[in-house]
């Protein structure tokens, strides 16, 4: 006996009235033969009704009953049908469903029906109702025989436009056929434009051929099925494996690197099955595009199919973008059967015969597969089936709707087949899309794996397996740079050491490799260099062609594009083939031949050197643009070491400001242009694709310390292990190129200054001491002359004769100083607006008082009226407790007097003022 369903079909127009009418009227008539006439509808929503039937005989005779249209049940359903039916205190109640009992619902029917409490309880599936329907001769009972047909499932269309009987045929194990007949009387349907309707909402017929019979002769029916069985083909492509480490497939076994905390997840979700402790039977792992789900999934294929786990356990791995119709989810199950059966996984010969699926939308329904998994569940064995690349599945709806259904049909089934699928995480999915709804179904039903960046092991360990690649040691300036570059993400990562090792075979010095672009789409144009104009045009109508979710098919080979380019595009690693498909080997280089852009990640390096060192770099070159290394060092003279003049420029390299070539450093922009204010709308720039500037300004001010800033970086730069203080000094030139740039959006950078309420936020544990221990080595005048000199011309100043000064400045939050870079923070901002000199003596009075031991100061100066320094050491010696030096101590003094003594003079003046402008 066949499966049978039914389905019911509202005319879209009808307003709820008319469809709760239609549903109404469809069980009126199932219970006509039973003396039973509906007298109360309760409920209609939709795809379900509730009525309430009184017997035309027995007087004062109610039935309840609840009819649901939907094509799977739950437990709380019948539950919730239950608790109805007792509420209504009706000597009978009725459940009708349009779908057959299966799985967790059917084994509670049927614990229920040996309970005496339910057996006023009747649930009749649509084998019953159509028994009924044919009783009541609303249609007609059917005798197919004489068309010769082997029958898997029929569907009851129940129509606005009428009542037909779909039939799924059998060819061979599989279901590729179907045929309408008029349930009426039975005949053939003789009209295309009813079966094109039919098919509008029946979706496992799509990809099914269909048969008129009205048109065959009886004589040929058969032959014409066994000639359409073949118009649709369907490959199912397992994921590849790469054979090198460079190879853009997902990795083998052997070129797997890191991710054990993935791999423990995935482990502890199988095993929490095997010990009864989830009922979930899907998962799925989430990520960006080259974050390594595929590689995950090829790691867990490799892991459960080894010698310790393939008796229990067998993985198959399918590649979704070789999928062509909704033929395609049930050919994967029944193509990892009988992968799993050649390879032994089967005792003995008990899977010799090839597995039945009744349709594709019923794929665990056969008795072949109720077998089957019978034998899993006794044997303790599982199938694991993962599709992998499955974001494509969401451009074919019809292909969506057969995995959802396969997908509520295992996680009910809650028995040994596990179902996997791999998706990234940029696909969105609008929300009137029909698959929005059915995603967020899914989601509250599956176990998630989320991908996460490389850590700094797997970083090292690509590079390692660079290393072991080329004969030439790597030089750790090549290391750094791939490091800093990759930022973590697994896919730039590799390409960056595909790269790497391509430019070593072609004979690249470790030089040249140090100082080239890496960036994104230096890499990706790196790619189209070696091609011609026929290939590159080739790769990028394959690329479109998957882009627009219609990949190019092999049998499309030689008619659309010549073979031999495709061969070599192949054979080059850019293009990849998926069982009949051909798709470009990352989907990030797929939509950069498409839409020509490359992904917002950013640029990502250190800037190692201060941006007034390369400020002065960059500017030595206005009197002559191309200079060897020597020159430029002998233009600087004794104030920097050769190599010092080497690590400047390799950082104007990285910035795309000077390149070189041979033995010269040549300066990349105009002669007119080397000025500062060239300099810093270049670097504006670039800051903008600068990965550290991208994040943080995603911190939304978060940011209130060194520690939070190099926290940000060493989150950017994974795998450089370095010490704590280099790192602080990275954070350090991070916030002096900021600062020095002026960006408006990082203006809270400048406002950390020395006060009590700011002694958490920049610049931290060195001003914090400061305040407390500050000892001024200048006079406050000496200090107020250094900061005019230093705001007439900032990038040139003298940092080192002047270091006394700027400690003093930075103790008071005027400025911060680090190498030869000085940035003025706000207060320092403010002051270089003051408008005359008194105004900036004001202003620096209400600093100077800040530090503890000149507030101590000014206290003893008020309270014992002390006039000279020589009066003021005698009584504050407590302030210099902690100096061993008697000159020292007096010379200590004598400044923190000259400072207090400063403000007070300061605040006699205010106060002389005010007093002079309240007596007039």
């Amino acid at each position: 006996m066949y499966k049978q369903q039914i389905k019911i079909i509202f005319n879209e127009k009808d307003d709820s009235t008319k469809k709760g009418a239609f549903f109404e009227e469809l069980a009126a008539t199932v219970f006509e033969k039973q003396r039973y006439t509906v007298t109360e509808r309760i409920n209609f929503t939709g795809m379900e009704i509730d009525l309430i039937a009184s017997h035309k005989d027995r007087l004062n005779e109610k039935i309840y009953i609840e009819c649901k249209a939907r094509e799977s049940l739950s437990a709380t359903d019948i539950k919730s049908f239950v608790f109805n039916a007792q509420f209504k205190k009706v000597p009978y109640a009725y459940f009708l469903s349009v779908s057959e009992y299966v799985h967790q619902v059917a084994g509670l029917i049927e614990e229920m029906g040996q309970k005496d409490e339910y057996q006023n309880l009747y649930f009749w599936g649509p084998s019953k109702i159509v028994d009924l329907l044919e009783e009541t001769e609303k249609i007609k009972k059917p005798n197919f025989n004489t068309y010769q047909i082997d029958i898997r499932k029929e569907i009851l269309v129940y129509s606005y436009f009428g009542i037909y009987r779909v039939l799924i045929i059998k060819n061979n194990t599989e279901s590729q056929n179907f045929t309408v007949f008029d349930a009426t009387d039975n005949s053939p349907l003789n009209s295309l434009d009813k079966v094109e309707l039919i098919k509008k909402y029946l979706d496992e017929l799509n990809g099914l051929n269909y048969v008129n019979f009205y048109k065959a002769e009886d004589d040929n029916i058969i032959a014409e099925l066994e000639e359409t069985a073949f118009k649709i083909t369907e490959t199912v492509a397992e994921i590849k494996q790469s054979d090198d480490w460079f190879d853009y497939l997902p990795t083998s076994k052997k070129h797997f690197i890191g991710r054990n905390d993935l791999m423990q997840d995935f482990s502890d979700y199988v095993n929490s099955i095997d010990k009864k402790k989830s009922l979930k039977r899907v998962f799925y792992i989430d990520g960006k595009s080259g974050w390594g789900k595929s590689s995950l999934v090829s790691a867990i294929k490799d892991k459960y199919n080894n010698k310790h786990n393939r008796n229990k356990y067998f993985v198959f791995a399918v590649d979704t973008r070789s999928a062509s119709t909704n033929n395609f989810i049930a050919l994967s199950v029944k193509s990892m059967i009988e992968k799993a059966s050649i390879n032994g996984f089967f005792d003995g010969d008990i899977m010799s015969e090839s597995v039945e699926i009744l349709s594709n939308f019923d794929i665990l329904e056969s008795e072949s597969m109720k077998f089957l998994l019978d034998y899993l569940a006794k044997r303790e064995k599982y199938l694991i089936l993962i599709f992998d690349q499955f974001e494509d599945i969401f451009r074919k709806q019809s292909i969506f709707k057969t995995f959802y259904k396969l997908l509520m049909d295992v996680n009910n089934l809650a028995g040994n087949i596990i179902l996997g699928f791999s998706w990234k995480t940029e696909i969105n999915i609008p929300i009137d899309h029909e698959a929005y709804y059915l995603w967020q179904n899914i989601r509250t039903d599956t176990y998630c794996i989320h991908m996460r960046e490389f850590d700094s092991k797997e970083v090292l360990g690509v590079i390692t397996q660079l290393q072991k690649s080329v004969s030439t040691p790597l030089d750790s300036g090549i290391k750094r740079r791939i490091i800093e570059s990759a930022q973590g993400f697994p896919w730039l990562t590799k390409k960056l050491c595909i790269h790497t090792y391509n430019q070593i075979r072609t004979g690249k010095s470790m030089e040249k490799l140090i100082e080239q672009e890496l960036n994104i789409k230096a890499l990706f144009e790196s790619d189209l260099e070696t091609l011609g104009s026929e290939e590159v045009k080739a790769l990028k109508y394959i690329a479109k062609r998957a882009y627009d979710g219609e990949m190019f098919d092999a049998v499309d080979v030689d008619d659309v594009l010549d073979n031999k380019v495709v061969t070599a595009l192949v054979n080059n690693r850019l293009v990849i083939k998926s069982g009949t498909k051909y798709n470009i080997y990352w989907d990030i280089f797929r939509d950069y031949l498409v839409t020509e852009e490359i992904p917002t990640i950013g640029e990502s390096y250190i800037l190692r050197q201060t941006p007034t060192l390369c400020l002065k770099m960059f500017l030595s070159f206005s009197k002559k643009s191309k200079m060897t290394l020597q020159e430029i060092t002998n233009l600087f003279g004794n104030t920097r070491s050769e190599n010092s003049n080497l690590n400047i420029l390799r950082e104007l390299i990285n910035l795309g400001l000077v390149s070189k070539s041979g033995i010269y450093f040549n300066c990349k922009c105009k002669k007119e242009d080397i000025n500062k204010q060239y300099f810093v709308n270049f670097i504006r720039s670039k800051f903008l694709f600068y990965t550290p500037y991208i994040k943080l300004k995603g911190t939304e001010r978060s940011a209130s310390s060194y520690s939070q800033i190099t926290s940000l970086l060493q989150d950017i730069f994974k795998g450089i292990d370095i010490s704590n203080e280099t790192w602080d000094l990275y954070a350090r030139n991070f916030i002096s190129w900021v600062s020095f740039l002026s960006l408006q959006e990082f203006d809270f950078l400048s406002k950390f200054t020395s006060d009590r309420s700011d002694l958490r936020k920049f610049p931290t544990k060195k001003v914090k001491d400061q305040r407390g221990s500050f000892n001024p080595q200048k006079t406050i005048q000496q200090d107020i002359q250094a900061f005019i000199e230093l705001v007439k011309d900032i990038d040139n100043y003298d940092v080192v004769a002047n270091n006394k000064n700027l400690y003093d400045l930075s103790a008071i939050g005027v400025l911060y100083y680090w190498g030869g870079t000085v940035v003025l923070y706000k207060s320092g901002k403010e002051l270089m607006e003051c408008k005359d000199q008194k105004e900036l003596s004001k202003k620096f009075a209400t600093l100077a008082k800040k530090p503890l031991k000149i507030e101590r100061a000014i206290e003893i100066i008020k309270q014992n009226h002390i006039k000279t320094s020589k009066e003021f050491k005698k009584i504050a010696a407590e302030l210099v407790d902690n100096i061993k030096s008697d000159i020292y101590k007096s010379q200590t003094l004598a400044k923190i007097y000259n400072w207090a003594n400063f403000v007070v003079q300061e605040e006699q003046q205010v106060r002389y003022l005010l007093d002079k402008h309240e007596r007039k």
